[in-house]
């Protein structure tokens, strides 16, 4: 498993919050990583999708970091820009994380062994083979 150097994460993380049509439930949306989640109104659904992109950030820089590179379609960030130029005020909050540094891939060794009768010291050339 292939670990970046340095995972790009954007910040501030642009998030939507509205109301499903269907099921009627707030759904949040964080839309650097396609991240959703709902809840039963908007503060519900923002601490839900808050814990989401903890444990998802988290997990990813421990594990997968090419995760990060997953967005949500371009036309929800399009959204996301004209909906901010609407509303001059939006929830903005700091999540904090507990981040474990991937551990260093280690490729396999290879062991040769050289199998020979000691004699006085040193092996005696007739006697040597090469073990795979």
């Amino acid at each position: 498993m292939k670990m970046a150097e340095n995972p790009e994460i954007p910040n501030p993380l642009s998030c939507l919050l509205f109301v499903d049509g269907e099921t009627k439930r707030w759904v949040a949306h964080c839309l650097d990583f396609d991240l959703a989640t709902s809840g039963r109104d908007e503060d519900a659904a923002w601490s839900n999708l808050k814990a989401v992109v903890r444990l998802h950030v988290e997990h990813c820089f421990t594990h997968w970091q090419d995760a990060f590179k997953k967005k949500a379609p371009e036309e929800d960030f399009i959204r996301f820009a004209a909906l901010k130029e609407e509303q001059k005020e939006f929830r903005s909050e700091k999540i904090s994380f507990k981040l474990v540094p991937p551990k260093a891939v280690v490729p396999p060794l290879w062991m040769h062994g050289i199998e020979g009768r000691m004699w006085n010291g040193s092996p005696q050339s007739d006697s040597i083979s090469q073990i795979h």
